[in-house]
């Protein structure tokens, strides 16, 4: 399987301004939650942007808010701050692009690595700049990724960020169904928080509702590959029935 066929969650939620405090502290709360939720995130990584800037975070995460503020900085970026002369990155300063780090549970690609990346903070934020929670695994946690894990990892998230929509799904999947300019997009396992969704999806799938109306719903009990035309046709006729209802537009 190529990388554009691996499984990787995304997930959209309501985005707010952050400062870089609020950023970090957003971000701190996301991953103890996750180290509470599984030993797989038993040990984790911050990463930033710069070559050699990745570290290894204690388990109690108490260097977590000096390490990710360091990496955070970027240099080439005018922040905005209370003082508006001063463009310096500070605690306190909010960014035109948001903020973004990524974060990994070995640093190994080859081996056994969950990454997470969290982006966030957007100043001025429109309704379609959502933050992002991606989770990526390596090659040789591909074939463990069984639907019923891959559910509970999603409803956890559910809880922690309340998403617009999240796809569990390979690139290459989605890229052969979803069209450019629809904002929510199919894939093997969805998750759309619109009650008006799940009475629309065809029967012969599976779904669960909650509570608030909000639904996942999945193609396949095994992965759906691009490679799957039952899986990609049944994607694309649920893309046109919540296409043409406008339910493939992020709320208003």
């Amino acid at each position: 399987m190529n990388m554009e066929e691996d499984i990787k969650i995304l997930i959209r939620f309501p985005n707010k301004e952050m400062t870089a405090k609020e950023y970090i502290q957003f971000s701190k709360k996301i991953l103890q939650q996750l180290k509470a939720f599984s030993d797989d995130f038993k040990t984790l990584y911050a990463w930033g942007s710069e070559v050699n800037a990745g570290k290894y975070l204690k388990d109690d995460l108490s260097d977590f808010e000096s390490t990710v503020f360091e990496q955070l900085n970027d240099k080439e970026i005018a922040y905005m701050n209370p003082d508006k002369s001063n463009k310096n990155f500070t605690l306190d300063s909010k960014c035109f692009i948001g903020y973004s780090n990524t974060y990994s549970t070995n640093k190994d690609y080859k081996l056994d690595k969950i990454s997470i990346t969290i982006g966030a903070g957007k100043d001025k934020a429109k309704k379609e700049d959502v933050g992002i929670l991606n989770f990526q695994f390596s090659k040789s946690l591909q074939h463990k990724l069984n639907l019923s894990k891959l559910i509970e990892l999603l409803e956890f998230c559910i809880d922690l960020v309340n998403p617009v929509y999240a796809i569990i799904s390979s690139f290459k999947f989605t890229n052969k169904v979803n069209k450019e300019d629809d904002n929510i997009e199919i894939g093997w396992i969805t998750y759309i928080d619109n009650k008006g969704v799940a009475n629309l999806l065809p029967k012969d799938i599976g779904k669960k509702i909650f509570p608030n109306g909000s639904v996942v719903f999945w193609l396949s009990k095994e992965k759906a590959l691009s490679t799957d035309d039952k899986a990609v046709e049944k994607a694309i006729q649920i893309r046109n029935i919540l296409g043409e209802k406008g339910l493939l537009n992020y709320p208003s």
